[in-house]
């Protein structure tokens, strides 16, 4: 797992738009199909006996729209890398790697322009062998940039 994006929280990452601590920015160019891979560990090291087990939610939303909203699929999305994504799937196709990270494709429209800002939202869920559960939100900003 290596290149994993760390969580090195920063302040405004989008032009003006407040970020509220996501992860990131995750630059992209229009065009581009890119896998996202973010590490859990340093999260699971202060709650022990917990694994990743599932994802509950997976959007992406657009920055740019005044208020923040879900993105177009036209411009921007989480996607299974298969030519017909399949109808059954975990929200966003989001894989999980070893109970600790996960990752996404993410695929933007070759006609998104460059500075557009999006942010990807995610609730996870870490369960322990007791059957304890315990809920995270995740965000990851997502910038478009020069080809």
């Amino acid at each position: 797992m290596n290149q994993m994006l760390v969580d090195t929280r920063r302040g405004v990452q989008c032009g003006p738009l407040s970020s509220c601590a996501c992860l990131g920015p995750f630059e992209m160019r229009p065009g581009e199909i890119q896998p996202l891979q973010i590490d859990f560990t340093g999260y699971l090291g202060t709650v022990p006996g917990f694994n990743l087990s599932a994802i509950e939610e997976a959007e992406v939303i657009d920055l740019f729209k005044n208020p923040p909203a879900p993105a177009a699929d036209t411009d921007i999305m989480l996607t299974s890398g298969l030519p017909v994504d399949p109808p059954v799937h975990q929200p966003g196709f989001v894989n999980i790697l070893e109970g600790k990270a996960i990752e996404v494709l993410v695929w933007t429209s070759p006609d998104l322009p460059v500075g557009r800002c999006f942010r990807i939202d995610f609730l996870l869920a870490f369960v322990d062998c007791s059957g304890r559960k315990l809920n995270l939100r995740e965000c990851m900003i997502v910038l478009i940039v020069n080809v």
